[in-house]
């Protein structure tokens, strides 16, 4: 972030002159922002669930070593066993909670796609016509985002239909899932291809499909390059 954040000011400042492309340039910017935070917020909670140690450097969870392993040695004919040494094997292990705390940067995300769009499509209108790469780009994203959340609505509407019961309520319910789930779908689809969609799609615009910058705009492109993968290394 803290190699992301400059870079992406002076990029943005040097595209002044084209509200397309500031857009554009924020849409970035949030993304590697996000993706740094979520980073960070998560490093956070796993420090924090890690047991407390003594001052000796063992868990303070750990059991006493003067504890015998074997409890059923103190056992005796025509006694019961005392509550102290006794282990019930049948009682169930609660699973562990995930925190999902850090998906909640997601919706920073989602402001920071739906505002690097209105750029992108701006720029869109302009080649669409005439550049077939830019058309066949938009349409292949149209349908995946439209065909996955269909899918994911119908899955949904089929296991009510199936259960059939419930009667008005389970008809409510049927609707809510159904629509609920669409709509779910449809924001995961459109944030997930919206990234891959917008690189491509300025590849065919420039006509430039590996996407190498110019010599001007060399250093800057490599160093956001390297410094947006370092978090990959942070487990």
């Amino acid at each position: 972030m803290a190699t992301c954040i400059p870079i992406a000011t002076v990029s943005i400042h040097r595209c002044r002159l084209s509200w397309h492309f500031i857009l554009i340039g924020v849409w970035k910017l949030v993304t590697s922002v996000v993706v740094g935070a979520m980073g960070i917020h998560r490093a956070i909670l796993a420090r924090e669930k890690k047991p407390a140690t003594s001052l000796a450097g063992t868990p303070l969870t750990q059991p006493s070593p003067y504890l015998s392993p074997n409890p059923s040695m103190y056992k005796q004919p025509n006694h019961t066993t005392t509550s102290f040494f006794s282990l019930n094997p049948e009682t169930p292990k609660s699973k562990p909670k995930h925190n999902t705390a850090p998906l909640w940067w997601l919706t920073l995300y989602l402001l920071g796609t739906l505002t690097g769009m209105v750029g992108l499509i701006a720029l869109i209108i302009t080649s669409f016509r005439h550049n077939q790469n830019v058309r066949s780009l938009t349409y292949g994203f149209s349908i995946a985002v439209i065909v996955l959340s269909m899918a994911t609505g119908a899955y949904w509407y089929k296991i009510h239909w199936e259960a059939n019961r419930g009667g008005y309520t389970g008809l409510v319910g049927a609707y809510k899932d159904t629509f609920g789930s669409f709509f779910l779908a449809f924001i995961g689809a459109f944030g997930f291809f919206s990234a891959l969609y917008s690189d491509l799609v300025l590849g065919a615009i420039a006509e430039n499909w590996g996407g190498f910058p110019s010599e001007d705009n060399s250093a800057l492109y490599w160093t956001w390059f390297v410094a947006k993968r370092i978090c990959m290394f942070s487990h």
